[in-house]
This record gives C-alpha cells, sequence and structure tokens, in this order.
C-alpha cells in the first residue's frame, strides 16, 4: 500500500481532529450568546431531526378544554371535539462556511506540535465564524430569502400584515404576536410601565408550563437606559442565570432576565417565551465535514462544513415586542 503524502496525511489529522471535537465546539458555539444558551439548556436545541426538507410543527390555536362545566344531579356533559391544534411547515435551511489551507501554511507547519497548533486554530476560526453566523441570523432577515427565520421574521411589528411558514397573518389570527408601539414613549416614565403590560398580557396566554416570558432582549442603548431608570429607582434586581456570564447584561425586571444584543434592531425590544421556541438541526447534516478538494488552478485545498438548521415557534401568541422606542443619540 501506497505511503499517504504529506497532504493526506493533514487532511486526514483535519477530518479526524473535527470528528472528535465537533460535539464540543458546536456546544461552544451555542454557549457563547444568550438566547442560544437558554435553548442549549433548556433542551431546545433539537438535532434529532432526520432529513427532508420540511418540518411539521403543531401550533396550539385555541383552548382544548371546552366540555369543563360545572354541574349538578343529571346533568350532561358536551363531547364536541374542539380543534385545538393545527400544523404549520417550516422549510430547513442550510448553513455553510469553507475552511481554507494554504500549500504554504501546510509546508511551513511540518512538526507535530506545530501542526496540531495549526488545526487547532483553524478550528478555532471556524467556531468563531459560526458565532458571528448564528448571532446574526437570529435577528436579521436574511436578503436572499434562503436563511434561517429570524426573530424579526417570527414576531412582527405589525402582526397582522406578512407571512410565516408561507401562511398570511391576516387570514390565521393565531399566527400573530403581541406588538406595541412605543414611539410616543418618554423612556424614564413610559417603558417599565409598557413592558409591565407586555409581560401581564403574554401571560394571559394559557399554554404550557412557561406563562411569562422568559427572556427579554433589546439594544445596548435602551438597555443602559432602562438600567439606569432602574437604579434611580432602587429597582435594581441583578440575575445570576448562566447567560448572565456571557457579558450580555445581568438585570430583570418581574424576575425575567434582560439581555441586549449587538444586532437587536434599533428601538425593539423582545419578550420571548423559549417553551415554545425550538432550534432544529438535521441530524444528517449536523456540522459536516465534507471531503478535502484541491482548489482550481492553485495548490490550496478547501472543505466545507455545512449544517441544515431552522428557527420555529409553536405558540405565537405568547411573544411579543414593543418597538420604535426612543434611543439617545
Amino acid at each position: 500500500m501506497a505511503t499517504p503524502s504529506r497532504t493526506e496525511v493533514i487532511d486526514n489529522i483535519f477530518t479526524t481532529t473535527w470528528r472528535d471535537v465537533k460535539r464540543k465546539v458546536v456546544d461552544q458555539v451555542f454557549q457563547i450568546t444568550p438566547l442560544y444558551d437558554k435553548l442549549l439548556r433548556a433542551g431546545r436545541i433539537d438535532a434529532s431531526y432526520d432529513g427532508g426538507r420540511y418540518i411539521d410543527t403543531p401550533v396550539r390555536i385555541a383552548k382544548a378544554d371546552g366540555n369543563i362545566k360545572w354541574f349538578g344531579r343529571g346533568d350532561t356533559f358536551s363531547v364536541s371535539e374542539k380543534e385545538f391544534l393545527t400544523q404549520i411547515t417550516y422549510q430547513m435551511r442550510n448553513l455553510g462556511d469553507s475552511m481554507v489551507r494554504y500549500w504554504l501554511d501546510d509546508k511551513q507547519n511540518r512538526g507535530k506540535a506545530q501542526l496540531l497548533s495549526y488545526v487547532n486554530e483553524k478550528i478555532d476560526n471556524h467556531k468563531t465564524s459560526l458565532v458571528d453566523a448564528l448571532e446574526s441570523a437570529a435577528w436579521v432577515a436574511d436578503g436572499s430569502g434562503i436563511g434561517v427565520n429570524a426573530l424579526t421574521d417570527l414576531i412582527a411589528t405589525d402582526p397582522t400584515t406578512g407571512t410565516v411558514a408561507g401562511l398570511n397573518r391576516a387570514t390565521y389570527p393565531w399566527l400573530r404576536n403581541r406588538a406595541v408601539d412605543g414611539s410616543g414613549y418618554t423612556v424614564s416614565t413610559d417603558l417599565i410601565p409598557g413592558m409591565r403590560t407586555m409581560i401581564n398580557s403574554l401571560s394571559k396566554y394559557k399554554s404550557g408550563m412557561q406563562r411569562k416570558p422568559d427572556m427579554i432582549f433589546t439594544t445596548q442603548d435602551i438597555y443602559e437606559q432602562l438600567e439606569e431608570i432602574l437604579e434611580s429607582m432602587q429597582m435594581v434586581c441583578t440575575h445570576d442565570s448562566p447567560q448572565a456570564s456571557l457579558g450580555f447584561g445581568d438585570i430583570s425586571y418581574k424576575k425575567v432576565p434582560i439581555y441586549w444584543a449587538p444586532e437587536c434592531p434599533t428601538g425593539r425590544m423582545y419578550f420571548l417565551n423559549t417553551e415554545h421556541m425550538k432550534f432544529i438541526i438535521d441530524k444528517t447534516a449536523f456540522f459536516e465535514m465534507t471531503e478535502w478538494q484541491k482548489l482550481p488552478n492553485s495548490p490550496d485545498r478547501v472543505a466545507q462544513i455545512l449544517t441544515s438548521c431552522q428557527m420555529c415557534f409553536d405558540n405565537f401568541q405568547k411573544q411579543g415586542v414593543i418597538y420604535d422606542i426612543p434611543e439617545q443619540s
């Protein structure tokens, strides 16, 4: 059997190293921002999906307990079957990144220690790219129309217009989140009452074990204004959730942790109930590395890391947004 070339040896080291550390790298990717870390810890990142283009998701559209009543002797009960669930279909989306190796870099990293450091540096750089891509995807709608659902797609500032999973919100009221126009707010006096009303309103809808929002996201500017308001009112409540250690905020209101997100749209504050969110990953395309290939007309080589995924909601009435909140100039 022919002795593998140095290029083939490095190919194998990269592939084997990626397979060995993939689970750790993926966990680190999802632990780097508060939203994904919360979803990971709550078991809402689901990597059990087994192929296919579509994700069928049950959505609650009404209460199931239509036959409940107080009764006396001889009373009868209704046995009508009330429709309380429907199903919407999300499309899987594909995320990929190229890992490029330059021939000169391969040549210069000859020693074993140098080679392992070189491999780990490349993988770490890819991890950083994944973090940036997923953080941006959570907040910024993909202009090409082939990216995952951003929170700005799923939680609309005008919830009576637009579509979700190909369905029109104007036709299906159960696709509508709660939205409040904050353009008339004086932040120092109106923001906290607005937050209180939003939390209480979202808590009215019966569904699941988590009735009220469990995360609030806003911009850095609004977060800092809110922190200053709470300090002046001597109402600052900090939280020690695992997400607080990530450096994106540690204050809370009505026991709901508040964070700022670098990509959160200007003037907005999102109220999330993560029990009704899932980030779905196809287990057949779970950060898989392709074979290394030679670039055309070049001694350099490339492989891709590929993932099929999607952000899904199963209850829109538990999610809300306050928009056009005045920010400091």
